[in-house]
């Protein structure tokens, strides 16, 4: 049987794999979750790097995922410096949940937008990077069909 070392422990091979393939397919389902949302989702890392992109963010910026993991928010959009809104990337980077009414994030259809910002923490409270709900105009007038579906993400995301 074969071993690796982890941190003074060993573990067999074969339990370090499965672990790997439970990791992907959790991966992949993190991934369709994301990607079913109507609503954009982002994340960042504490150096602003784009580290999480979904459908709902492709379909309201025009930008695809492959275009924009791994480069700076500022760099993606020079307009948040410009309107304000960079103060609500640093806000959840220090912990802070904040809403932007106007949000610089969409174009075009979608332009009337507003993102809620949060803090993103590892399991030790510590602040590893922000993330960005956007809710288009578009979504606004299903608030009756979606309203609680929307609370629940929200309230959970706040817990």
């Amino acid at each position: 049987m074969q071993f690796v070392r982890a941190s003074h422990a060993h573990f067999p091979l074969q339990s370090f794999s499965r672990q790997l393939i439970l990791a992907d397919v959790s991966l992949h389902l993190l991934t369709q979750l994301l990607d079913a949302a109507v609503e954009g989702i982002f994340a960042f890392d504490r150096n602003g790097r784009f580290t999480v992109w979904n459908k709902g963010m492709e379909e309201i910026t025009g930008l695809s995922r492959t275009n924009v993991i791994g480069r700076n928010a500022l760099e993606v959009f020079p307009s948040l410096t410009k309107t304000g809104e960079d103060s609500f990337l640093h806000a959840a980077l220090t912990g802070e949940r904040a809403i932007c009414r106007k949000s610089s994030l969409s174009s075009g259809a979608s332009a009337q937008s507003e993102t809620h910002y949060y803090p993103l923490v590892d399991k030790g409270d510590e602040i590893v990077g922000g993330m960005g709900i956007v809710r288009p105009a578009s979504c606004k007038h299903a608030d009756l069909e979606t309203g609680s579906a929307y609370q629940r993400l929200t309230s959970h995301l706040e817990n």
